[in-house]
């Protein structure tokens, strides 16, 4: 008997016989709970939320291997209080991804869709010089709102086109800005400047609604807003008024908050491609994310470091260099927030948490004795990291 996994039922037809070697599979899916059970790793897709609750269940718990580039729906503060690696799939889906982001600037600059519901309505009466004008992008500005791995795949396909490149990101990426020319702007100046804007961030509390009734004012009525990262970004209300009021050009779209439901105001709104989340559906990349996701689970029961782990630092390392810093620090990452006091005769007093992704859900909080002990180097058996700020309190 092999060792105990739950994997996504969606994931079966992209997964070869031979990557599930050693393992006891048990298929789960979309609408099925997490089951109670002996299972040391789970392989979810980030539609489904695994957090304390889940954590319960799974006792024997030691990997969550997800199917996506993100991790929004995953608990990393209750994973990293038991120990439980959490890994995901970067560079496989980056140009598909980015190909994809690219389909929904041209769209939206050359009015794709409306030209084809006008000839499938059957309304189109022959060629006419004032129709459906588009725009041209060459001498256009394209503004990166993030400069990851698919903001820089986004980013270098556009130098063909013509395009200046801006961008906004928490660090300078002078590789990027050779080979493209690009420079790194301030957030505001981002907005005024681009008459394409595609979004390329994580949804922190900073990023959270970022494009809002404010940031929409800012942009130029010819604008074009792409988002193929997380609709939690756009306040979709205030876009859908934008769009409206003509204060916006258009909006290609293919990420909302509410997945699958999208705000009525801005499915009626013109001047959209709305997409049903494609980013990444190329039958190419979903086999390499089920392929490097199988990856980790493998590697985690050989024994071996996990391939593309989440988080890299130690607690008890990280810990005691922000000490050495700052008396106190509030750390986040990754949308979590962990505010750790200097502690007398120990490394943490006590570690408050608190994770906005999650009302509600609740998080397992040390008792005074475990956190007067000593918390971080008891629990830095895991690994803790990421993207991270600290700041002082």
């Amino acid at each position: 008997m092999g060792h105990r996994v739950l994997i996504a039922a969606e994931l079966q037809a992209l997964i070869e016989p031979d990557q599930l070697a050693g393992l006891d599979v048990t298929w789960l899916r979309a609408d099925d709970p997490i089951p109670k059970g002996d299972y040391v790793a789970i392989v979810p897709l980030l539609s489904r939320w695994v957090g304390g609750t889940e954590f319960k269940r799974l006792q024997r718990l030691r990997l969550v291997a997800n199917c996506a580039v993100g991790h929004d729906n995953v608990d990393l503060v209750a994973a990293e209080l038991r120990g439980v690696t959490v890994t995901n799939t970067p560079d496989v889906l980056t140009d598909a991804t980015a190909d994809l982001a690219w389909a929904l600037i041209l769209a939206c600059a050359r009015r794709v869709v409306e030209g084809t519901e006008l000839v499938k309505s059957g309304r189109w009466a022959g060629w006419h010089p004032g129709l459906l004008l588009g725009v041209e992008l060459r001498g256009r500005t394209l503004g990166l709102f993030g400069a990851g791995r698919v903001g820089q795949a986004v980013g270098r396909r556009a130098v063909p086109f013509g395009m200046r490149i801006r961008y906004t990101a928490r660090n300078p990426r002078p590789q990027f800005e050779r080979a493209t020319g690009a420079v790194r702007v301030e957030f505001t100046r981002l907005l005024k400047e681009s008459d394409v804007l595609s979004l390329h961030v994580p949804v922190v509390p900073e990023t959270a609604g970022i494009i809002n009734a404010d940031a929409l004012r800012r942009m130029k009525p010819s604008a074009i807003l792409i988002n193929t990262a997380r609709g939690r970004l756009i306040r979709e209300e205030a876009l859908a008024v934008a769009l409206e009021e003509g204060r916006l050009g258009a909006a290609g779209l293919d990420v909302y908050i509410e997945e699958p439901a999208i705000h009525p105001q801005l499915v009626a709104a013109p001047r959209t491609v709305l997409l049903p989340h494609l980013g990444n559906a190329t039958l190419d990349a979903r086999r390499q994310m089920a392929a490097v996701a199988l990856g980790n689970v493998q590697a985690l029961l050989r024994g071996d470091p996990p391939l593309t782990p989440v988080f890299r630092l130690k607690i008890g390392q990280s810990v005691a260099r922000w000490r050495a810093r700052r008396p106190g620090a509030l750390v986040r990452w990754d949308g979590a927030l962990l505010l750790l006091k200097p502690a007398r005769g120990s490394r943490v007093e006590r570690p408050l948490l608190h994770d906005p992704r999650a009302p509600g859900r609740g998080h397992p909080k040390p008792s005074w004795g475990e956190s007067k002990q000593g918390w971080s180097s008891k629990r830095s058996s895991g690994l803790l990291g990421g993207r991270f700020t600290a700041q002082s309190v």
